[in-house]
């Protein structure tokens, strides 16, 4: 406490483009919740169900309340400069977060009802669920409150399934203990994600770090793999087509690959991926087009043993930005172009050697060129996003050390560069206030070295 009031009286004497208003002290107990519910459900015959689901949690100590827009600004951020941000049309999320009080009424509780079904006809299962948060309708109501709906099919032959999925979840519907179908998580792309060194507490940002809420969006999701014989498969393939609810945007994402194995132990994998968003307006500044080719080369050995050589080409295309394709010369935009081209590639090895059954080593190295554009890579445990040129390589031991405990140690040497920037005013061939200091900053080599060693222990 003695710290916020600290940078609290040190932000008033700032001046008046700071808001007097920071918060870092945890607050004990600030929250108690207690949860109560129920499901029902009936099997009429086999295959078949029908269920009723509610919960409530009771609020004693706390009330969730959403300000408005010139309350939030202060609740949530401390400098005016980053007043802009919170106009984003995806923050609509935040001020979409269910609220205990209202102008239309005071409760000390939050509550979601729903009801579920499946059934199986033939080789095809059909599953489907709708949930609604009460808000300002009648619990025994349907359709006067924010709602979440999701239905599904299976169907499944020797070589061949289909999967088909519908999804549609309001932007009010705020239900933290949904894990729903969705390309991203609630909160991906608001202030809680891109902007936390603004945040009054950077801690807000677990609302979305640690939410398991899928994004508001609507739309119908496809997947199929078909084997035609034992040298040819049509790997897992998908096209999702989805709005998000928060600003409209339209994407297509589609994914397919193609796997040919002359012998059981060689596979030669072809693997294309494309994304489309706002494919609907084409002139529209946030549209951009991915494509991305891959090429795996993989070989199992003996012992469960196994080697792979990948290659990786991307494209991505965005409208035009004068301030990018024009030249740096002062005077009108004159620069003109269709769309501005960023393209990216990698190669990776990736092995596996298996000591024994409770032993084996995993490593990979790893080259690649961006343009602009950021690649990305699984890794043994982690996801790692990398930019613009560099290498990496690691090495994960892991070893079961008895039935219930577990030992992992790994090590990664990361060899990257950073961008070229110029540094100057739109528009001017020289900034005065940079007078005296480079205005280019050249590509500057960074190396990471890191050591991970974990233990777990299963009781």
């Amino acid at each position: 406490m003695a710290a916020e009031a600290w940078f609290n009286k040190e932000l008033l004497s700032a001046g008046p483009y700071y808001n007097p208003y920071i918060n870092l002290a945890t607050r004990k107990d600030v929250l108690r919740e207690k949860l109560w519910g129920t499901h029902l459900q009936v099997n009429p015959f086999i295959g078949t169900k029908l269920g009723f689901t509610t919960y409530t949690a009771l609020y004693d100590n706390a009330h969730f309340v959403v300000p408005g827009y010139s309350d939030m600004i202060k609740t949530l951020l401390r400098s005016s400069s980053d007043h802009d941000k919170l106009r984003k049309a995806m923050n609509a999320e935040i001020s979409a977060m269910y609220s205990t009080q209202t102008d239309s009424y005071s409760r000390d509780y939050r509550r979601v009802i729903g009801f579920d079904g499946q059934t199986v006809i033939g080789n095809t299962s059909i599953q489907g669920e709708y949930a609604e948060l009460s808000v300002n309708g009648d619990d025994f109501k349907l359709g006067d409150d924010p709602k979440a709906y999701l239905a599904s099919a299976h169907t499944q032959f020797e070589n061949l399934y289909f999967i088909t999925l519908f999804r549609h979840m309001d932007l009010d519907f705020d239900n933290p203990y949904s894990n729903s179908f969705g390309e991203r998580e609630r909160y991906d792309g608001t202030m809680f994600d891109g902007n936390v060194y603004s945040l009054t507490n950077s801690s807000i940002a677990d609302l979305y770090l640690n939410s398991n809420q899928a994004q508001p969006e609507r739309g119908v999701y496809f997947e199929t793999r078909y084997k035609f014989n034992n040298n040819f498969t049509v790997g897992r393939s998908y096209i999702d087509i989805f709005e998000r609810m928060a600003d409209h945007r339209r994407t297509v994402r589609f994914q397919s690959e193609l796997e040919f194995r002359p012998l059981y132990q060689v596979s030669l994998r072809l693997r294309y991926k494309n994304q489309i968003n706002r494919f609907e307006d084409l002139a529209d500044r946030g549209i951009s087009k991915t494509n991305e080719y891959t090429m795996a080369v993989r070989t199992f050995l003996s012992n469960r043993d196994f080697l792979e050589l990948e290659y990786r080409y991307n494209t991505v295309k965005s409208p035009p930005y004068l301030s990018i394709t024009n030249t740096a010369a002062p005077g009108n935009n004159n620069g003109t172009a269709g769309q501005t081209l960023m393209i990216g590639d990698y190669i990776a090895a990736n092995y596996t050697h298996n000591f024994s059954r409770s032993l084996k080593v995993q490593g990979s190295f790893l080259y690649w060129f961006g343009h602009g554009i950021s690649h990305w890579d699984w890794e043994d445990m982690e996801i790692d996003f990398m930019g613009e040129k560099g290498s990496k390589a690691w090495v994960a031991i892991t070893s079961r050390i008895s039935q219930n405990l577990y030992m992992n140690i790994k090590f990664k040497n990361k060899t990257y560069q950073d961008k070229e920037m110029r540094i100057r005013r739109y528009n001017s061939p020289t900034d005065p206030a940079m007078a005296g200091r480079p205005i280019y900053l050249d590509r500057v080599e960074h190396s990471e070295n890191t050591i991970r060693f974990s233990l777990d222990y299963r009781f």
